[in-house]
């Protein structure tokens, strides 16, 4: 039997912002008007600054993990460190600037690791995640709203933790997986003593 293939054809997509409904220092939350073809809708979405993740590992191979409060969904989470870009800041000194005002520590280096939408339904942020290491102790800076506490774990306890869904913060659980699947195979990620191991899930 016979068959044909029908080549689909991309239909052209326009956007338009019709308005600003609301301004913070992070994001606006804008009214879009969304044309795709001959249709059209409205849509909404969260224009946001962009962010970075650290994932910061000590000489000794444990990573700093923070146990933070998030008001948002008013619990706890064990999260590594984030935090948004200020206007005209690199990723890369924004990683430098949130790794010590949340954790009291300075990187003597800062590896790129990858880069994600973490919620391209809605929001137009992008995360640039690094690894941080050569880690020296100064002192916290939090912001007003920050509650953390901080915590020393090994990377092998980490991934445990992910695995009994002790860790649900999703841009953690990305950084650690990521890292132990391929940046974990370079001779600096041998230094945390995670050994490579399968997983029962």
């Amino acid at each position: 039997m016979k068959t044909t293939q029908r080549k689909l054809k991309r239909k052209r997509i326009s956007t338009r912002i019709k308005e600003t409904l609301f301004r913070s220092r992070f994001f606006d939350l804008q009214r879009l008007n969304l044309s795709i073809g001959k249709r059209t809708a409205v849509f909404y979405r969260v224009k946001s600054s962009n962010s970075v993740v650290i994932l910061p590992i000590l000489d000794d191979g444990k990573v700093i993990l923070e146990r933070q409060y998030r008001p948002a969904i008013g619990r706890y989470l064990y999260e590594i460190p984030a935090g948004h870009m200020d206007e005209g800041e690199s990723p890369i000194n924004t990683a430098r600037r949130e790794l010590e005002e949340e954790t009291g520590y300075r990187a003597a280096k800062l590896k790129p690791l990858f880069s994600a939408y973490p919620s391209p339904g809605i929001r137009t942020e992008f995360s640039s995640f690094y690894v941080a290491s050569g880690l020296r102790k100064t002192s916290t800076h939090m912001d007003a709203d920050e509650v953390i506490e901080i915590r020393k774990i090994k990377l092998s306890r980490l991934v445990d933790m992910i695995r009994k869904n002790s860790i649900i913060d999703a841009k953690t659980i990305a950084a650690v997986l990521f890292y132990i699947s391929f940046a974990e195979k370079s001779p600096q990620a041998n230094s945390t003593g995670f050994k490579q191991r399968k997983f029962s899930f």
